[in-house]
Parts: structure tokens; sequence; C-alpha cells
């Protein structure tokens, strides 16, 4: 039997029979297509991942990874191409921890200008995430662990509808 390569990090989008699935939620949507734009950060002619906001609150969607990102060596710093036209917060959660791992975030701000590279520091920026009541929401927390679940929400709290594309989403 032959098996599909694995979604794991680096996501290019690009790679032969691998399933980009991206489940979306409160009102999002998702797909692969050509890059509408092959201009400043990303002036490749490639395949980008779509998502569309409806213009509801905490849109977003999730990769769920064969491979999970593994924080627990020195290197915890996530890079990503991203494209919208208006300014707009990205924020990205790491969630599923193999091992039980606390749920955190990072949030980085489009400048709404095409193509931009966007850095997550999870060793600076990090914070605790919603799960179950507080616990301890927004403090500072450092990921250590591996994570098979990466969310994506495009301003989660506001109401901005349009589409954006993601693309070379790295470690």
């Amino acid at each position: 039997a032959t098996s599909s390569p694995a979604l794991e990090l680096p996501i290019s989008f690009d790679i032969e029979g691998v399933n980009y699935a991206f489940g979306t939620f409160n009102g999002a949507s998702y797909e692969v297509v050509d890059n509408p734009d092959p201009t400043g950060a990303n002036p490749d002619v490639s395949k980008v991942g779509a998502i569309t906001n409806s213009g509801a609150q905490f849109e977003g969607g999730a990769f769920n990874l064969d491979t999970p990102v593994d924080f627990s060596g020195d290197n915890k710093i996530i890079a990503m191409k991203f494209w919208s036209t208006v300014p707009v917060p990205i924020l990205l959660k790491f969630e599923g921890g193999v091992n039980g791992e606390r749920q955190n975030e990072v949030v980085s701000n489009h400048t709404g200008n095409g193509w931009e590279e966007l850095t997550f520091d999870f060793a600076n920026d990090a914070t605790k995430s919603f799960i179950d009541g507080n616990q301890g929401v927004g403090e500072p927390f450092v990921p250590t662990g591996q994570y098979a679940t990466m969310v994506i929400f495009i301003d989660g709290p506001g109401f901005t509808a349009g589409t954006f594309y993601m693309d070379d989403i790295i470690q």
C-alpha cells in the first residue's frame, strides 16, 4: 500500500500527494489555489492556501499535522508568507499537545500590503490560550513540547471579511 506524504512543516502547498486539509470553523472557507499575486515576499508562481472569511468573529482553520511541530529545542520561530490588502492581526495557535502540553498562541500584524513574511516568535511572544474558563489566558508562556494542531485566525476578535492567502509556513 502506498501512503501519501506527511502533512508537516514546512507547508508549501506544492508537494504532490500531500493532503493540505485545513479544517475551517465559524464561517471560514478554504481551498488550495494558484498564487493570485506573485509579487513582494512571494514572487513565485506556485500553489497557496486561500482562506475566505465571511465576516464573523473567530473564524479560522486548523491543520492537523502528521508530524507535530516540536518546540523542545531552541527554534521556536514560525514564519509564514501571508497576503492581505487590509491591515489585519493573524493569530497562530498551537493545540493538540502530544503529551498534553498547554495551548498557546502568538499574534503577528499584517500591514495590508500584499505578500508579507510574518514571524511568530514562540520563545518571546507566546501567551496561554483560552481553553475552558480563564486558566491564565494571556499570561506569558514558552512552549517546550510537541503540537499536532496548528490553528490560524485572521482578525479573530474582529469582523474582517475577504479572501486571504498563506504560503511557506516554516519553523
